[in-house]
């Protein structure tokens, strides 16, 4: 802190600690904004609200400027004192994705991008199960690819989590739809989906003050036709859709027959359908077992060559989660540590896409630092390490000094990390009769 009296101006090392005084003591502030009537105001300066937002430019400056007193009752103050960590300190501390998703939503409302794409990071790092419907939501509403691309990657690896009452209850309609109309979700039975709707609808009911057991037909009122014929239920097996949907009543009686006719492969047709359910446009289960098929294929030839797939013309056509997939594979016995961290280099060079060669600094914020940990620096000998990585400039001076002296069995705890690296995460299998492809190249 600047003592009482003293030139901030001149005690203050450089820009970003001249920033971080004005912003936490209000110094030169010149306007208010409020919240609600009876809470203080936050004193901000004009120059900054204006440099990070189109919106606030003109709310300030444009034409139709009120004065420099702002009243913003619909914004949340957490959420906007977040937003102003980000425009005065180039940071934000994060505490939950439900707080991310707040900043997240005014930095949209006043066209803040640069924090837009720093909440997406996070919440792309965190978003679980639990909290991927509020994720979810937010990607609909506003059309986030980003979001949207990061929900179904957690949809993929459980999306029958997402289906439990606790769940699923989060969720808006057109979320479900969402999910219902995604052919390429595996649920582990169709029972899951249908489930889901089930409590997805329970939880209507409550919210309309229904403390009894809802009815199957306030039930169907509450889903609507249009998600209910969005079950596959010819995807269910007869003991299934006995055992699970016919006792809810949510289907008629008549609906019912035709339905278990058709699982039998029967006639159903002298039992016609009340509405358009249109069960047959499954095979979930099915898509489910051939993908695992593909992947067991996959991991078979990998095993037999895994270095095949880190030469640049290969690894070039993977995409991040892909290429995530196999450094984090602990089975894979790469001949040399060298050719996952040269197949990294060569991935993000790809991904650049210049003509000239990329930089250092370049090559690591595009490869980040979740794939660059995945490799073992540790497994490598020491001339390996400087021949291969040193002169990428991948890596920072003080974390190829930590590295090095790790390497060499010394403690490197007087070299700390600039970043969570985490080298040391184990070696990989590697069977003794395979040649080393690595040290062939270097031979030749």
């Amino acid at each position: 802190m600047v003592e009482t009296g003293k030139k901030w101006q001149s005690m203050l090392k450089n820009g970003k600690e001249r920033m971080q005084y004005l912003y936490t003591s209000s110094e030169l502030s010149d306007v208010d904004i409020f919240f609600s009537e009876d809470e203080e105001p936050l004193k901000v300066h004009s120059l900054v609200l204006s440099t990070n937002s189109p919106v606030f430019f003109a709310m300030l400056y444009g034409p139709l400027a009120a004065g420099k007193d702002l009243t913003l009752p619909k914004d949340p103050r957490h959420s906007f004192q977040k937003l102003l960590d980000h425009m005065y300190l180039d940071r934000m501390d994060l505490e939950s994705v439900e707080e991310a998703l707040g900043v997240y939503a005014l930095a949209h409302k006043y066209e803040m991008e640069p924090t837009m794409k720093d909440c997406v990071q996070y919440i792309a790092s965190n978003v679980k199960a639990e909290t991927m419907p509020a994720v979810l939501e937010t990607s609909l509403l506003y059309e986030d690819a980003a979001l949207k691309k990061k929900c179904k990657e957690v949809l993929d690896r459980d999306p029958d989590a997402v289906m439990l009452p606790e769940t699923v209850s989060r969720l808006s309609k057109e979320g479900l739809r969402a999910l219902l109309t995604d052919e390429t979700l595996a649920f582990s039975s169709e029972v899951v989906p249908f489930r889901g709707l089930i409590a997805w609808s329970r939880r209507g009911k409550v919210q309309l003050g229904q403390q009894e057991e809802p009815s199957g037909s306030a039930l169907r009122e509450e889903i609507g036709d249009d998600l209910l014929r969005e079950v596959r239920f010819l995807d269910m097996s007869c003991d299934e859709f006995v055992d699970n949907v016919v006792g809810t009543d949510v289907l008629t009686h008549t609906e019912c027959t035709h339905i278990q006719c058709a699982i039998r492969d029967a006639d159903p047709s002298t039992f016609p359908m009340t509405m358009p359910l249109h069960p047959a446009r499954g095979g979930r289960r099915q898509r489910r077992e051939e993908d695992a098929a593909l992947k067991k294929k996959c991991k078979e030839i990998l095993d037999r060559d895994p270095d095949a797939v880190m030469l640049p013309e290969t690894v070039s056509r993977l995409s991040k989660e892909g290429l995530r997939a196999l450094l984090t594979d602990e089975t894979l016995a790469f001949s040399s540590e060298v050719v996952p961290f040269r197949g990294l280099i060569a991935w993000g060079k790809g991904q650049l896409g210049q003509q000239e060669e990329p930089s250092g600094s370049a090559l690591r914020e595009e490869i980040g630092d979740d794939l660059l940990r995945g490799v073992r620096f540790l497994d490598m000998s020491c001339d390996e390490f400087v021949d291969n990585v040193v002169g990428t400039d991948v890596l920072t001076h003080t974390e190829c000094i930590h590295i090095l002296t790790a390497i060499r069995g010394a403690d490197p705890s007087t070299f700390p990390m600039t970043t969570p690296l985490h080298p040391a995460r184990g070696r990989r299998l590697r069977p003794k009769e395979r040649l080393s492809r690595f040290h062939r190249m270097e031979a030749e």
